[in-house]
């Protein structure tokens, strides 16, 4: 480039090298960018399993349960539930697994299964409540 006086001037060559090279660039970040995306997804990792507690309670009206949900023993979340509702998700590993659902203050609940979790996919436990 060429400075003469306030204006620049380029000639044909120094134009061609300047696109050369800025073709360059993009071609060097787009691959940068592909290398980055790449790098953060690992196909080695671990897929997960995914569970959630339904409430199942007929007999007992619109009224809404107190309930605590674990996983092998281990309590994952609690949450307040009316008949056909279902908890937020949760993330466990695949494999075999112990759910548990419990009405809390509730004498008559039932929901406690063993089931084989597999990756990438939702398993719904049903908790039931009965009234009398």
């Amino acid at each position: 480039m060429r400075n003469r006086g306030p204006h620049a001037y380029i000639n044909r060559e120094e134009l061609v090298v300047l696109i050369h090279n800025k073709t360059h660039v993009r071609a060097i970040l787009l691959s940068l960018a592909m290398i980055a995306f790449a790098s953060c997804s690992n196909p080695d990792a671990p897929s997960a399993a995914r569970v959630q507690f339904r409430l199942d309670s007929p007999f007992c009206g619109p009224q809404k349960f107190a309930l605590r949900f674990s996983i092998d023993s281990t309590v994952v979340g609690t949450d307040s539930l009316s008949t056909g509702q279902s908890s937020p998700i949760f993330r466990s590993t695949p494999g075999t697994h112990h759910l548990v659902g419990v009405g809390i203050g509730v004498t008559a609940t039932q929901g406690d299964t063993t089931v084989t979790l597999k990756a990438d996919s939702t398993f719904t436990a049903v908790v039931n409540i009965y009234c009398s």
